[in-house]
């Protein structure tokens, strides 16, 4: 298949399915590493084939149905024009999709990033948080940072702005977590620039507009797809977050003291998970992943050379000490030294073969495949490529999307503009 001709653009953005981006050169590398076809043959559904710069998606309920619809983001055709979120709804069957607008390019909202489902005025249905901007808006015309949600109201998206648009600071993912034990839920999230990363919550209210515009800031450090976790067991959340700039891979926030009137924000302090990994992209807690009752984490670096892969964090009963990293995938890297190209890309996890053990979704990115990792018996993971052809892919869920008790793979393609479900047989 002939490649998306913005893949030029995309590659000099960096990782734009997802907003993140190396500056230099990568050394020359040898063609992609063999890595063996899917055991599984699974069958592919074209959920939307025409969404320009497909970027984020997740499954969640949106409009009253109970099965999973999918809300999506994308980039558009052009580099500094709008975006769009968009809802896909499923029909009679994973071939049968519809498409609405949640926000359509007159939001104007530049690099719309990963959406945040709930309901966050406790009406009943769910409503849309909107992260947005990327960092080379610094660089080529103004910044394009935003934060916004969009109220559900009947057959109407009625938009609410957090920050505004145009901000120095650009915003990739926004996570909800009680974090001053009011009851209601706050946004937290990371604020970034081309040069600085800050962990920031924003306090949720009771008024209409929902959240504060005063971000209180947790600390420097983190990146932009931070997990809301109680990493030291102690009743409260922490924040556990990859590090893309700054030479470390993973780092994590403690809450050491709750937010009180003389430290709004709380007080914490920031950890080290391990710098072993590189560039950190993607991290997710999983609860007893081998089957021995153990939690542990499953993670993503983001770099042009043969240390990327997929890992396992085991977490030592030290949190604050440094973890250990396990590579579990095999053969993932890309192929060609571009500007910003790196693999791999975002992960999900679920039983992928029906075998009743935990598997892992991963997005090659740079690298144009997309992969699942499948557990084996002897607590390993072997690497299947899914599809040769989506690349700077985002998604990576595992979800029952028709009800039929088998999980599904969904991945967008930066590339190839399109939102693509993988089923089994």
């Amino acid at each position: 298949m002939t490649r998306n001709p913005r893949k030029s653009l995309a590659r000099a953005t960096g990782a734009a399915a997802l907003g993140l981006a190396t500056l230099g050169l990568v050394a020359c590398v040898p063609p992609l590493p063999e890595v063996p076809p899917s055991p599984i043959e699974f069958v592919g559904h074209t959920v939307e084939a025409d969404l320009a710069g497909a970027a984020f998606v997740v499954a969640a309920q949106v409009t009253g149905d109970p099965a999973p619809e999918l809300v999506a983001s994308s980039f558009g055709g052009g580099l500094a024009g709008p975006g769009l979120v968009t809802l896909h709804t499923r029909g009679s069957d994973l071939d049968d999709w519809s498409t609405t607008e949640i926000a359509g390019a007159a939001e104007n909202i530049r690099f719309p990033n990963d959406p945040t489902v709930a309901d966050l005025d406790a009406d009943g249905d769910a409503d849309v948080i909107v992260p947005g901007g990327f960092f080379l808006c610094e660089f080529t015309f103004s910044p394009c940072g935003s934060l916004q949600w969009f109220e559900q109201d009947g057959g109407e998206w009625i938009r609410h702005q957090v920050v505004a648009d145009g901000n120095a600071r650009f915003f990739h993912a926004a996570r909800l977590a009680d974090m001053d034990g009011d009851t209601i839920t706050d946004i937290v999230t990371v604020s970034e620039t081309s040069s600085s990363a800050r962990v920031e919550w924003y306090r949720g209210t009771s008024g209409a507009e929902r959240f504060e515009s005063t971000p209180q800031v947790i600390g420097n450090g983190g990146g932009s797809l931070p997990v809301v976790h109680d990493v030291d067991g102690d009743g409260d959340d922490d924040i556990v977050s990859p590090q893309f700039f700054g030479g470390t891979g993973f780092v994590w926030f403690e809450r050491t003291a709750d937010p009180s009137p003389g430290a709004p924000a709380g007080i914490w302090e920031t950890h080290v998970i391990t710098t072993a990994t590189a560039a950190g992209f993607a991290v997710e807690p999983v609860a007893d992943l081998l089957g021995d009752g153990v939690d542990r984490w499953i993670a993503s670096n983001h770099t042009g050379d043969d240390s990327a892969g997929v890992f396992i964090l085991d977490q030592p009963t030290d949190p604050t000490g440094q973890w250990t990293p396990s590579r579990i995938s095999q053969g993932i890297r890309i192929e060609t030294p571009e500007p910003g190209s790196a693999a791999p890309g975002v992960i999900g996890h679920g039983d992928i073969d029906g075998d009743g053990d935990i598997d892992v979704a991963v997005s090659g990115d740079g690298d144009p495949r997309i992969f699942w990792l499948r557990q084996e018996d002897d607590d390993t993971f072997s690497t299947f490529v899914v599809d040769q052809d989506m690349g700077q892919a985002g998604g990576a869920l595992v979800v029952d999307l028709d009800g039929d008790g088998a999980n599904e793979l969904v991945f967008s393609s930066y590339e190839r503009d399109t939102i693509e479900v993988y089923s089994r047989p």
